[in-house]
């Protein structure tokens, strides 16, 4: 059936009474139920619903949530109100007509009782005569005598002409009145009982319909006064919507400020209560007088920072103006929209090509402004393209890897080899030199970055199977000394490449002695070349060190029985030294120590260089008959078989002449002139004290006549 006519038609109503009044219950429907309301149905036209019923769903419906009216586009839940409005109708034919009542009781002491409604009215106008057109009615009445209340008696008639209605944009006979305020003032009926009645009606011809939605509160009402905090100098003054005109004063109604719905004034100096003359258009009400305080609208903005994409990605990008304030909620609106999904909302989603900035605007419920923008810059895409590799490589070969796209320093450059791959040097940069040490298909991948783009590229590989050139040597072998040169077996001829050495043989050999005969520094190279062309190359240096001095130096080479002789070699520094035989040296890790000579002696000398160079000296020490003869320093004739008498300790070839023995005095004690005999420390037969006594030798040694005296001590 085609759409004729549509009637629609949403209030909201508001209260404010003196402090003994109280909010009747659930006025405002925020139980979510129809509690204290009268529902009642019928027909039209004339509005007759005579029979009382339950709430029917579909024509008395408690709504909720954002839905907005498919004609008018404002909300079916009042934006003023709370969470629930009342659907009056519904989308049927059949000249329906539905009623809900409200019985309001005004408190006999109550010195005001004002009450306002907000509404919104959507009708079609199929141009049937008036009595059979659609309509909306609102009426008040004493519910005692039914006596009309004065100024509440509203009837809108389906036309094209009627005041502050607006053309459907959807539907060229549909006309309807956005959001609108009309006040009731109930002061004069102290101790009555209002019925306050809300209908809506089809046309009495059938074809058309109508709907209705109702939502009412019990806030005090005030006509808004706000001071934007971004404009502290001026005064925005918004009066509620609907009225045909408006008349704004001081609070004493002495200053006359200006007309007009909304207005904006210099700031006046020690004034912030304000008062607003509405009048209705005629026939919808009387006029009254509002009044305000100011009110500061301080409403903050935390954008979306600006954002750099990538071009081709096309990556959407969501926006959002981050505005918090206590004047919500806000309308905003986007500029320019291309590129987005929606140009009123808080948060829309940017697709964008090229580089954009959008600016955006933040009106809170008070009307004022607050502007930001948010930049979308679109940055080049990279190109990112890997080369350097044919189809196969060398285990172990060096290649070198480079990206033909973009270079660029601040990039970010994510290589991946595969399994095996290794890199040489830095991998974070456009180009790498690379190896792999295992065998088979590889794949190289560039992960490239330069914020916000990236860019992937990759190549086949297939590695082939390789030789490992390696070996093992002394690092620091020694001059003139082979040395074991042991390399890894592999499947390959083995290319040699030493200073002042020459390999001729390239099979695998598991020893190979060299040596050099300089000192230095020598390099030694292998080359390993597989049957499938494969080769591998190492290289070492080593350093040839020469053999540490052990020349032995000694103070004497023929000595006497039980000398001490001093020996030495010269100092190599970080050195270890050897002497033996160890037993006759107190200490034998030196460079210079002594040793005690008991008989003909091979004294030898072993040194050992940090590198582990050996050297290594002998030399032999002769033991003499010596005319040196030696006594003792004291004695203890005490008869223990030890020490008992003082006698020459020399048991060389001499022949004694005179040995004789004093006291302190000069007395002669003893004497003799065979070398085995001693003094017992006795004279005359009787033994001598503790005292300190002096000896004379003179003996015949190899044709000489030496002479020796000392002195001793006798120990009791």
């Amino acid at each position: 059936m085609p759409f004729n006519k549509l009637l629609a038609f949403i209030i909201s109503i508001f209260c404010f009474v003196s402090a003994e009044a109280q909010c009747p219950p659930n006025i405002d429907y925020e139980t979510g139920t129809l509690n204290y309301w009268n529902c009642f149905t019928g027909t039209c036209c004339p509005i007759n619903t005579a029979t009382s019923t339950a709430p029917v769903f579909g024509r008395h419906t408690i709504v909720s949530g954002g839905a907005t009216d498919p004609y008018g586009g404002f909300p079916v839940v009042c934006p003023q109100g709370g969470k629930y409005s009342l659907k009056l109708g519904n989308s049927n034919v059949g000249s329906e007509a539905e009623r809900v009542r409200f019985y309001l009781h005004i408190p006999a002491n109550a010195p005001s009782y004002v009450m306002s409604f907000y509404y919104a009215v959507v009708l079609q106008n199929p141009n049937h005569a008036q009595s059979d057109q659609p309509r909306f009615e609102v009426k008040a009445y004493d519910s005692a005598t039914g006596d009309p209340i004065s100024c509440v008696q509203f009837n809108f008639v389906a036309s094209s002409n009627l005041p502050g209605f607006l053309m459907s944009p959807i539907a060229g006979d549909v006309w309807y009145k956005p959001w609108s305020r009309a006040t009731v003032n109930l002061k004069g009926h102290p101790n009555k009982t209002v019925a306050l009645d809300f209908a809506t009606g089809d046309c009495a011809l059938g074809a058309h319909f109508g709907y209705a939605y109702v939502d009412m509160s019990c806030n005090v009402f005030n006509a808004a006064s706000v001071l934007c905090s971004n404009s502290s100098n001026t005064i925005k003054l918004i009066g509620p919507p609907g009225f045909e005109t408006y008349k704004w004063m001081d609070s004493s109604l002495n200053v006359f400020y200006g007309t007009g719905e909304t207005i904006t004034i210099g700031k006046p100096s020690g004034i912030n209560k304000f008062a607003v003359i509405v009048t209705p258009y005629p026939g919808y009400g009387c006029p009254d007088t509002l009044y305000t305080e100011t009110a500061v609208s301080n409403t903050a903005l935390f954008p979306h920072h600006d954002t750099t994409i990538c071009f081709g990605s096309n990556a959407p990008v969501k926006l959002y103006t981050g505005a918090t304030g206590a004047s919500a909620p806000f309308t905003y609106n986007w500029t320019p929209t291309t590129g987005l999904s929606c140009y009123t909302c808080d948060s829309p989603v940017a697709t964008v090509t090229s580089t954009t900035r959008y600016y955006f605007t933040v009106t809170d419920t008070n009307g004022c402004p607050r502007n930001d923008s948010v930049k979308i810059s679109v940055t080049a895409p990279i190109n990112v393209s890997v080369h350097g590799l044919g189809d196969s490589i060398c285990q172990f070969e060096h290649a070198k890897i480079y990206n033909t796209g973009i270079n660029d320093s601040l990039a970010y450059y994510g290589w991946s080899l595969g399994q095996g791959g290794v890199f040489y040097g830095a991998k974070n940069t456009n180009t790498v030199i690379v190896r792999w040490d295992s065998p088979g298909q590889k794949t190289v991948a560039l992960n490239m970055q330069i914020k916000p783009c990236f860019a992937i590229d990759s190549t086949i590989v297939y590695v082939k199977p390789g030789p490992l050139a390696s070996f093992e040597i002394n690092l620091n072998p020694c001059v003139n000394t082979p040395v074991k040169l042991e390399p890894k077996e592999q499947d390959a001829f083995y290319y040699w490449n030493i200073d002042d050495n020459f390999i001729r043989d390239t099979t695998y050999q598991r020893i190979i002695p060299v040596s050099w005969y300089q000192l230095g520094k020598k390099k030694i190279m292998l080359t390993t070349i597989a049957m499938n062309g494969c080769k591998s190359e190492y290289d070492t240096t080593v350093t040839v060190h020469e053999f540490p001095k052990a020349d032995i130096l000694a103070k004497a080479l023929s000595v006497c029985k039980g000398d001490t002789v001093y020996v030495s070699t010269e100092d190599a520094g970080n050195a270890t030294y050897e002497w033996s035989p160890q037993v006759n040296f107190l200490q034998n890790n030196v460079p210079s120590t002594a040793t005690t000579i008991e008989g003909n002696t091979v004294i030898g000398l072993k040194v050992t260089s940090l590198w582990g160079c050996v050297a290594s000296d002998t030399q032999t020490i002769s033991v003499e008959n010596c005319c040196n003869i030696f006594f003792p320093n004291a004695f203890t004739p005490n008869g223990d078989g030890w020490n008992d008498k003082f006698h020459i300790l020399s048991n060389g070839s001499y022949q004694i002449h005179t040995f004789i023995i004093m006291d302190r005095r000069g007395r002669k004690v003893f004497e003799t002139r065979n070398p085995m005999d001693g003094w017992d420390g006795t004279f005359n037969g009787m033994p001598l004290d503790l005292d300190t006594y002096y000896y004379y030798v003179k003996y015949i040694c190899n044709g000489n006549i030496i002479e020796k005296k000392g002195n001793f001590i006798l120990i009791r």
